[in-house]
């Protein structure tokens, strides 16, 4: 199979200045794939951005965590800004289990996106053990973001929602931590019935693609049931693979204005995905060393957006990150578009 060299964006330069999105040294191959096309040429680049008169709405699972806030904020920026063609609308959507992720998102929003907040309008609290619960709420939504895993935490469910009595609990899930949690619990099978509950709401709802994060402690075996579920739902997907342990950026005054803080090498995996073998990539991707090696959680918060805004939704695709030198470090030489 040949090898192809593209990059892997291009939007308007004051677009880009504004986002402040990564820099990217790319290497995209080819893959093979039975239901949709893949991406060889620029021409083919069709994310929101290339259509930004037809706007998006997008939503984010898990919007209460750390990395889930970052993405909400940075979606909310980008909604705001001409030429991406993401809504601003009640947009972006944050659905989760709880009122506590309404906290967590303003909190994040008010301290590292300048003069930001989300209302009530842009939540949606959902019973995730109900696929039909979750789908109504996607019957307007075209993509989502979304992890592997979540962290989790029984908390009791909010009055005037789904509770069955004023002692109902429920389990809420963050993307990928939500610091300060006080009882984060490990329920394996409560991960798997998120993932496949949020896959299956996608498919009864209007979904068009979904970007997944895969989030730490996400195992190999955990792995092949994510890339089966997903190849086996009929809709297009971009899925995100760490090549590195993921952390936070150590800025405790991080915010929007301060950008991507390192580059960003992202690279196809190669390997076969199709309904007959949906995990045969996994296989060819081996198990992933993340010793010295770390990607910064602000700057796959940044990137999880951009595949929105720049890829082709009508095409799946695996891509593994890797994190480089500081921005400020590295020459302009050589390197790829500003995204």
């Amino acid at each position: 199979m040949k090898v192809c060299q593209i990059l892997i964006c291009v939007l308007l330069s004051h677009y880009a200045n504004a986002f402040q999105a990564p820099r990217l040294q790319t290497s995209i191959q080819p893959q093979t794939h039975t239901r949709t096309k893949h991406t060889t040429s620029l021409s083919m680049v069709k994310g929101t951005a290339a259509t930004p008169i037809k706007k998006k709405t997008i939503a984010v699972f898990g919007a209460g965590g750390y990395l889930g806030g970052l993405t909400f904020g940075f979606l909310q920026r980008a909604s705001s800004l001409f030429g991406t063609g993401i809504s601003g609308t009640n947009s972006p959507r944050a659905i989760a289990a709880t009122s506590v992720t309404a906290d967590s998102v303003n909190r994040l929003l008010g301290k590292h996106f300048a003069l930001a907040q989300a209302s009530e309008n842009f939540f949606t609290l959902r019973d995730f053990t109900k696929v039909k619960s979750v789908a109504r709420t996607l019957q307007s939504v075209d993509g989502v973001i979304m992890g592997t895993k979540y962290q989790l935490e029984k908390r009791p469910v909010t009055m005037g929602t789904y509770e069955d009595s004023p002692n109902s609990k429920t389990m809420e899930f963050f993307l990928d931590e939500r610091y300060g949690t006080m009882n984060p619990v490990e329920d394996e099978e409560m991960d798997a019935v998120l993932f496949k509950n949020t896959v299956k709401a996608c498919m009864k709802g209007d979904v068009k693609h979904m970007v997944v994060i895969e989030t730490p402690s996400t195992t190999i075996e955990e792995r092949v049931t994510c890339a089966e579920i997903l190849e086996r739902s009929g809709i297009t997907y971009t899925y995100l693979i760490m090549d590195g342990e993921l952390v936070k950026c150590g800025d405790l005054n991080y915010n929007f204005e301060k950008g991507v803080q390192n580059t960003m090498r992202v690279k196809a995996v190669k390997g076969t995905r199709t309904q007959q073998n949906p995990a045969g990539w996994v296989t060819e991707l081996g198990e992933l060393s993340t010793d010295e090696k770390t990607v910064l959680r602000e700057d796959v918060a940044a990137l999880a957006v951009q595949c929105l805004l720049s890829l082709d939704w009508k095409s799946s695709r695996v891509l593994l990150i890797q994190s480089g030198a500081k921005i400020n470090d590295v020459p302009e030489k050589g390197f790829g578009m500003v995204l």
